[in-house]
Protein backbone atom coordinates (compact mmCIF):
# COMPACT_ATOMS: atom_id res chain seq x y z
CA UNK A 1 0.00 0.00 0.00
CA UNK A 2 1.00 3.70 -0.44
CA UNK A 3 -0.17 6.85 0.50
CA UNK A 4 -0.92 10.04 -1.72
CA UNK A 5 -0.90 13.59 -1.22
CA UNK A 6 -3.96 13.80 -3.72
CA UNK A 7 -6.94 15.62 -3.47
CA UNK A 8 -10.54 14.26 -2.61
CA UNK A 9 -11.63 13.67 -5.87
CA UNK A 10 -9.50 11.19 -6.36
CA UNK A 11 -11.07 9.02 -3.72
CA UNK A 12 -12.08 5.67 -5.82
CA UNK A 13 -14.10 2.91 -4.89
CA UNK A 14 -14.64 2.42 -1.71
CA UNK A 15 -17.24 5.73 -1.17
CA UNK A 16 -19.56 6.06 2.22
CA UNK A 17 -18.21 3.82 4.73
CA UNK A 18 -15.19 2.63 3.36
CA UNK A 19 -13.83 2.65 7.12
CA UNK A 20 -14.83 -0.74 9.16
CA UNK A 21 -12.75 -3.02 11.70
CA UNK A 22 -12.10 -6.74 11.19
CA UNK A 23 -12.50 -9.22 14.32
CA UNK A 24 -14.11 -12.70 13.58
CA UNK A 25 -16.69 -11.77 10.96
CA UNK A 26 -16.87 -9.60 8.42
CA UNK A 27 -19.01 -8.77 5.25
CA UNK A 28 -17.58 -8.62 2.10
CA UNK A 29 -18.78 -5.68 0.38
CA UNK A 30 -17.03 -3.46 -2.86
CA UNK A 31 -13.51 -5.47 -2.07
CA UNK A 32 -13.72 -4.36 1.29
CA UNK A 33 -14.25 -6.38 4.91
CA UNK A 34 -16.63 -4.13 6.66
CA UNK A 35 -18.12 -4.82 10.45
CA UNK A 36 -18.67 -1.12 11.52
CA UNK A 37 -16.60 1.16 12.97
CA UNK A 38 -14.83 3.98 10.77
CA UNK A 39 -11.56 3.81 11.87
CA UNK A 40 -10.39 0.37 9.92
CA UNK A 41 -10.84 -1.63 7.14
CA UNK A 42 -8.96 -4.05 4.82
CA UNK A 43 -9.20 -4.77 1.11
CA UNK A 44 -9.93 -7.78 -0.28
CA UNK A 45 -8.04 -8.32 -3.58
CA UNK A 46 -7.53 -5.21 -5.94
CA UNK A 47 -10.49 -4.04 -8.22
CA UNK A 48 -11.64 -5.55 -11.03
CA UNK A 49 -9.13 -3.30 -13.19
CA UNK A 50 -6.79 -4.57 -11.41
CA UNK A 51 -5.72 -1.65 -9.71
CA UNK A 52 -5.93 -1.09 -5.99
CA UNK A 53 -8.11 0.06 -3.72
CA UNK A 54 -8.39 4.10 -3.21
CA UNK A 55 -9.19 5.14 0.08
CA UNK A 56 -9.55 8.65 1.87
CA UNK A 57 -7.18 9.12 4.78
CA UNK A 58 -9.02 11.58 6.75
CA UNK A 59 -7.53 14.78 8.44
CA UNK A 60 -7.45 14.71 11.51
CA UNK A 61 -9.38 18.12 12.21
CA UNK A 62 -11.94 18.44 14.92
CA UNK A 63 -15.79 18.82 13.56
CA UNK A 64 -15.17 18.18 10.29
CA UNK A 65 -14.31 15.23 7.58
CA UNK A 66 -11.96 16.21 4.96
CA UNK A 67 -9.41 14.30 3.23
CA UNK A 68 -5.70 14.52 4.48
CA UNK A 69 -4.56 11.85 1.21
CA UNK A 70 -5.35 8.94 -0.62
CA UNK A 71 -3.87 5.32 0.72
CA UNK A 72 -4.26 2.55 -2.13
CA UNK A 73 -5.05 -1.18 -0.76
CA UNK A 74 -4.58 -4.85 -1.80
CA UNK A 75 -5.11 -7.50 0.60
CA UNK A 76 -4.60 -5.03 3.57
CA UNK A 77 -5.90 -3.68 5.93
CA UNK A 78 -5.34 -0.30 7.29
CA UNK A 79 -6.16 1.63 10.85
CA UNK A 80 -6.06 5.18 12.29
CA UNK A 81 -5.79 5.96 16.00
CA UNK A 82 -6.04 9.98 17.11
CA UNK A 83 -7.44 12.44 19.41
CA UNK A 84 -9.55 14.30 17.08
CA UNK A 85 -13.03 12.68 17.67
CA UNK A 86 -13.01 11.51 20.84
CA UNK A 87 -11.23 14.00 23.37
CA UNK A 88 -11.92 15.93 26.88
CA UNK A 89 -10.59 20.07 26.67
CA UNK A 90 -8.82 21.05 29.61
CA UNK A 91 -7.94 24.98 28.92
CA UNK A 92 -5.41 24.23 25.60
CA UNK A 93 -5.22 21.05 26.84
CA UNK A 94 -6.59 18.24 24.93
CA UNK A 95 -6.84 14.64 26.19
CA UNK A 96 -7.11 11.95 24.22
CA UNK A 97 -9.98 9.46 25.23
CA UNK A 98 -7.18 6.77 24.78
CA UNK A 99 -4.87 5.93 28.38
CA UNK A 100 -1.20 5.90 28.37
CA UNK A 101 -0.86 2.84 30.90
CA UNK A 102 2.92 4.49 31.35
CA UNK A 103 1.26 7.25 33.43
CA UNK A 104 -1.97 6.20 34.28
CA UNK A 105 -3.20 8.80 32.19
CA UNK A 106 -4.72 9.75 28.88
CA UNK A 107 -2.50 10.34 26.06
CA UNK A 108 -1.14 13.65 25.95
CA UNK A 109 1.43 14.23 23.56
CA UNK A 110 1.56 15.99 19.47
CA UNK A 111 0.09 13.09 17.86
CA UNK A 112 -2.86 14.34 15.97
CA UNK A 113 -3.37 10.58 14.65
CA UNK A 114 -1.29 7.71 13.36
CA UNK A 115 -2.60 5.98 10.43
CA UNK A 116 -1.02 2.16 9.90
CA UNK A 117 -0.88 -0.53 7.15
CA UNK A 118 -1.17 -4.13 7.83
CA UNK A 119 -2.25 -7.76 7.38
CA UNK A 120 -5.23 -7.66 9.51
CA UNK A 121 -7.40 -4.93 10.99
CA UNK A 122 -6.72 -6.18 14.40
CA UNK A 123 -3.00 -5.50 14.09
CA UNK A 124 -3.56 -2.45 11.83
CA UNK A 125 -5.35 -1.03 14.96
CA UNK A 126 -3.34 -2.57 17.60
CA UNK A 127 -0.61 -0.98 16.61
CA UNK A 128 -2.14 2.32 15.41
CA UNK A 129 -3.31 2.82 19.15
CA UNK A 130 0.01 1.38 20.46
CA UNK A 131 1.99 3.98 18.50
CA UNK A 132 -0.45 6.68 19.67
CA UNK A 133 0.64 6.36 22.94
CA UNK A 134 4.04 5.65 22.59
CA UNK A 135 4.01 9.43 20.65
CA UNK A 136 6.58 10.23 17.77
CA UNK A 137 9.77 9.31 18.75
CA UNK A 138 9.62 6.12 20.00
CA UNK A 139 6.44 5.40 18.17
CA UNK A 140 8.33 6.11 15.08
CA UNK A 141 11.66 3.63 16.71
CA UNK A 142 9.18 1.03 17.04
CA UNK A 143 7.61 0.97 13.58
CA UNK A 144 10.72 1.23 12.54
CA UNK A 145 12.05 -2.10 14.18
CA UNK A 146 8.66 -4.00 13.53
CA UNK A 147 9.02 -2.92 9.74
CA UNK A 148 5.53 -1.25 9.64
CA UNK A 149 4.27 1.42 7.08
CA UNK A 150 2.78 3.81 9.36
CA UNK A 151 2.04 7.94 8.79
CA UNK A 152 1.87 9.99 12.10
CA UNK A 153 0.31 13.30 11.98
CA UNK A 154 1.94 15.92 14.61
CA UNK A 155 0.28 19.25 15.43
CA UNK A 156 3.00 21.69 15.37
CA UNK A 157 2.91 25.71 15.47
CA UNK A 158 3.38 25.63 12.11
CA UNK A 159 -0.04 23.36 11.56
CA UNK A 160 -0.23 19.29 10.70
CA UNK A 161 3.29 17.87 9.85
CA UNK A 162 3.68 14.33 8.10
CA UNK A 163 5.96 11.77 9.78
CA UNK A 164 6.44 8.47 7.49
CA UNK A 165 7.76 5.01 7.63
CA UNK A 166 8.13 2.80 5.15
CA UNK A 167 9.02 -0.64 4.70
CA UNK A 168 12.12 -1.56 3.28
CA UNK A 169 11.98 -3.63 0.31
CA UNK A 170 14.32 -6.73 0.24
Amino acid sequence: GAATGEPAQNFGSGGEGAFAEEFEFGEAWCGFEKVGREDELRAVGAQSSGQPWAVALERPEVGRRTVQGVIELEDLAVATSGDYRRYLQVGDTRLAHTMDARRCAPVNNEVASVTVLAPTCMQADAWATALLVAGPDEGLAMAQRLGLEVLFLLRRPEGLVEMRRAPVNN
